[in-house]
């Protein structure tokens, strides 16, 4: 066997290795979304865990973004947030009630739960992502899927959505919340045209839903991924990384900092000391 017939062969398995692994992490990508594992379940239901009266109150709800799976330090977005929350608000309180995998179905019925309500009622600001699940179930391609089905998940989405922040407002009418629209995690994928068409697409149902609610604010990240989808993803080549996760909660933190007389009036301060 000459040194050419070799090298060739070399280059073949570790080709043939590199795609082996991405397939992998991009099916524990899926597997994550379609079957939350058993111990995935949200603080409130390994703990106990409480509020207190009188103390500002964040709380997360949705599925593994605000988990913050991706982010090998473990905080995710939410966990830059609650620091945030924490240094502004002094004694204030945070709480993660998001489940890996769990789509807007999932959400809407955990929202039903007693002492899902009572947090529900008693925070300050709620922060939300949800929708990733419904639209990215499976291990179909977005662009080969059937559009049909693409429009029942979106409508399926939509008629939740109403539900969910139908809840939270009758729980918790003074409460400002925030729900992060989507982002395309296979920009960088053949078909991408389409793919982008479709999320985009999601996110205007999204918008429009949510404009009916006063207390909602919809925080857009689409933009932060679309360009640099490789430098902001996990290695599943779905869930942010450590970077991505930062940029998400610069954006979310900024407009708080914005509709928070509060939050403003500190950064204010601190900019003056």
């Amino acid at each position: 066997m000459n040194s050419k017939t070799i090298w060739l062969k070399s280059v073949y398995f570790l080709t043939w290795g590199s795609l082996c692994l991405m397939l992998a992490g991009f099916g524990w990508a899926i597997r994550e979304m379609v079957k939350p594992p058993e111990n995935s379940h949200s603080p409130s239901e390994t703990a106990s865990l409480s509020s207190e009266p009188g103390k500002k109150l964040l709380l997360g709800l949705g599925d593994s973004l605000t988990r913050g799976v991706g982010d090998h330090s473990g905080q995710g977005y939410f966990g830059i947030i609650q620091k945030n929350w924490r240094h502004h608000y002094p004694g204030s309180q945070s709480i993660n009630l998001s489940i890996r995998g769990q789509t807007s179905q999932h959400l809407r019925d955990q929202l039903k739960k007693a002492h899902i309500r009572e947090f529900v009622k008693e925070a300050d600001a709620l922060v939300i992502t949800i929708g990733g699940n419904d639209l990215f179930h499976g291990s179909e391609d977005l662009a080969k899927t059937d559009p049909q089905a693409i429009l029942e998940r979106k409508n399926h989405f939509r008629n939740n959505l109403v539900s969910i922040l139908s809840d939270i407002q009758r729980l918790n009418p003074d409460g400002s919340v925030y729900l992060l629209s989507l982002y395309n995690p296979f920009a960088d994928l053949k078909g991408n045209e389409l793919t982008f068409k479709i999320v985009a697409d999601w996110n205007d149902t999204l918008t429009a839903t949510a404009r009916s609610f006063p207390q909602v604010t919809v925080i857009p990240v689409y933009d932060l991924f679309w360009k640099h989808p490789k430098s902001f993803l996990y290695s599943d080549h779905f869930h942010p990384n450590q970077q991505g996760y930062r940029h998400i909660a610069d954006r979310l933190w900024q407009v708080m900092t914005l509709e928070s007389p509060e939050v403003g009036k500190s950064h204010a301060e601190q900019a003056d000391s």
